[in-house]
């Protein structure tokens, strides 16, 4: 748990619980609306909000043993922001077989632990704050949080939705550069996204 403050608000960054449930839906909702008020129609935005933020999808999403899922939340208790990592680490190169134990699979925890392979990625799936709580420093913790925890020699990537500057800004702020564009269908929409990517090796994160 990491203490931090910034202007008038103090949060802690803490791993998500169970019962952070519906504070981080509404924390989505209250974001989304206001990320995507132009670029998606309310309807879409609430069926979305349905799909990516239900209590069972959020239970799913926190208990991933492949996933980092952390909570920015005030002195008074309430959720001021999320963000989620899923890591990707590659297997190792195939060997003769050994007699001994197969090692337990890499999770988040295996990985933030250790040396991963030069082509490991991680995805910074998602990272929202509160309307309320922005401009105190919430984002750029929760980012510089997660991006401690993760090995040498990985590859962060992270989708924008095409048109939110505010966001491209705000990740080329922290060394991420643009990488490539894609499209996402997403039931019957298809997302424009922005690729931006970070790497971190031996002597840290490249700037």
């Amino acid at each position: 748990m990491d203490d931090a403050g910034c202007g008038r608000m103090n949060f802690i960054i803490r791993k998500a619980m169970p019962e952070d449930i519906p504070g981080i839906a509404h924390a989505a909702a209250e974001a989304w609306h206001q990320t995507y008020a132009v670029s998606l129609p309310e309807k879409v935005r609430l069926d979305l909000l349905d799909l990516f933020y239900s209590p069972g999808w959020l239970k799913r999403a926190i208990a991933r043993e492949d996933a980092l899922f952390e909570t920015a939340v005030t002195a008074g208790g309430q959720i001021a922001g999320f963000a989620q990592w899923v890591y990707a680490i590659s297997p190792p190169a195939a060997v003769a077989p050994d007699p001994a134990p197969a090692p337990a699979p890499a999770t988040a925890a295996t990985a933030a632990s250790a040396t991963a392979s030069p082509d490991a990625t991680c995805e910074l799936t998602r990272l929202y704050v509160r309307p309320a709580s922005q401009g105190q420093g919430i984002g750029s913790a929760l980012l510089k949080h997660g991006l401690s925890k993760l090995p040498e020699n990985i590859l962060v990537k992270l989708g924008v939705k095409g048109g939110n500057a505010q966001a491209m800004r705000f990740y080329e702020k922290h060394g991420f550069v643009f990488d490539k564009e894609s499209w996402m269908p997403i039931g019957n929409i298809e997302f424009h996204l922005c690729w931006f990517i970070k790497r971190r090796g031996v002597s840290g994160w490249a700037e």
